[in-house]
């Protein structure tokens, strides 16, 4: 219900706004788990996995970056400055 919330345009505070995103970074971990054992059971070897999994650790840290700094630019247009 939220994402259809969101693609229809309503509701664009940073909490629907990082709905996309986490579901974005859900999809991909669980394609990339997919991935790294098919690598590592064809190599048989321990590298494909650590390097997929060092590539989803930075694509989902760039995406909290995103979303963190989203909400801290609605929270100083919220706050009334002294």
């Amino acid at each position: 219900m939220e994402l259809v919330t969101f693609l229809k345009g309503g509701g664009r505070h940073g909490l629907m706004h990082s709905v996309w995103p986490c579901s974005r970074n859900d999809i991909v971990a669980n394609v990339s788990v997919l991935v790294a054992a098919g690598c590592v059971g064809y190599w048989r070897a321990a590298c494909p996995d650590i390097m997929i999994g060092a590539a989803l650790a930075v694509f989902v840290l760039r995406s909290a970056f995103r979303v963190l700094g989203r909400a801290r630019s609605e929270l100083r247009a919220a706050v009334p400055a002294p």
